[in-house]
Parts: C-alpha cells; sequence; structure tokens
C-alpha cells in the first residue's frame, strides 16, 4: 500500500512500472536509491543500512533529513512545472479516431515545451515530468483513456 505514512519497496515498484512513472523495476530501483541516498526523500526503517531494493522492506518518507530545504525546493519546482504546462501547453482542436478533441494537446509537443523551457534536460525526463503530472495532479488524460504520457502526437 502507498501512502504518506510509508510503503514496501516492492509495492511502490510495481505501482511506478504499471502507471509509466518508471520504464523497468531496473530503472524503478534506481529512482528508489536516488530518492534514499541522494534525495534524502526516504528511509528504510525495515533495514536502515540496506539500499532500496525490489524486495519487502518497508520505507517512511524521512521529514527529519538534513535536505528537507533541498525537498521543498523540488518540491516547489515540479508545482511550477504543473503551472507551467497548464498555462503555455498549446491547446487545440485534434482528430483522433475520427472523433474531434477540443482543447487538447499533443505529447509531442508536451515534451518539446518542457525541453524549450529548460525545465528539463532530456525527451526522457520530459516523459517522466509528464507522467508524473498526469498521475500526480490528474490535471490531463489521453482522449482515448490511455494511462501512460508519451513523446509522440497521442493527445491529452
Amino acid at each position: 500500500r502507498l501512502d504518506v505514512c510509508g510503503f514496501y519497496a516492492n509495492e511502490a515498484i510495481d505501482y511506478m512500472v504499471s502507471t509509466g512513472l518508471a520504464n523497468s523495476r531496473d530503472d524503478e530501483k534506481q529512482i528508489g536509491r536516488t530518492m534514499q541516498s541522494a534525495g534524502g526523500l526516504i528511509r528504510n526503517v525495515t533495514n536502515p543500512k540496506a539500499p532500496f531494493s525490489d524486495s519487502r522492506s518497508f520505507f517512511v518518507f524521512d521529514e527529519s533529513a538534513p535536505d528537507f530545504t533541498a525537498r521543498s525546493k523540488w518540491a516547489e519546482e515540479f508545482l511550477q512545472s504543473r503551472i507551467f504546462i497548464r498555462e503555455n501547453a498549446q491547446l487545440n482542436d485534434h482528430t483522433y479516431r475520427l472523433k474531434t478533441y477540443k482543447r487538447s494537446f499533443s505529447g509531442k509537443g508536451a515534451v518539446d515545451l518542457f525541453l524549450i523551457s529548460g525545465i528539463t534536460a532530456s525527451r526522457q525526463d520530459a516523459v517522466l515530468l509528464g507522467r508524473a503530472l498526469m498521475v500526480a495532479f490528474n490535471d490531463f488524460e489521453h482522449v482515448d483513456g490511455e494511462d501512460v504520457f508519451e513523446d509522440a502526437e497521442t493527445y491529452y
């Protein structure tokens, strides 16, 4: 179960892969390790010295880490990305499978926007940001109900 109290690493990996926030279980393990070591965002309470792995280890969000200010800055940047995409996405009418969707935008266009603005450094980072925004805020969805944000002429 994923909640603000804590989560099991293997369940977090399942969630991240199934929602498209991570491309593979190995990618998510690396993300978890980064969140644990470099970011100080999470702490292993099952075995404090063990790195994040695809296991039944229980993690909590670590509010006492010394870099809490940096995490707050990261959260602020994430929220700013949300505002940026809402204010700057090129909303047009798009036709998909013979149906016209008003005020929609393309995934490729959003990725281009993140890159041009300097919000992300790579197309892959832009896709991950788009997926995170899609899941975290539920502000937009694929016109056909697909769950994954893509760097393609797909519409949201």
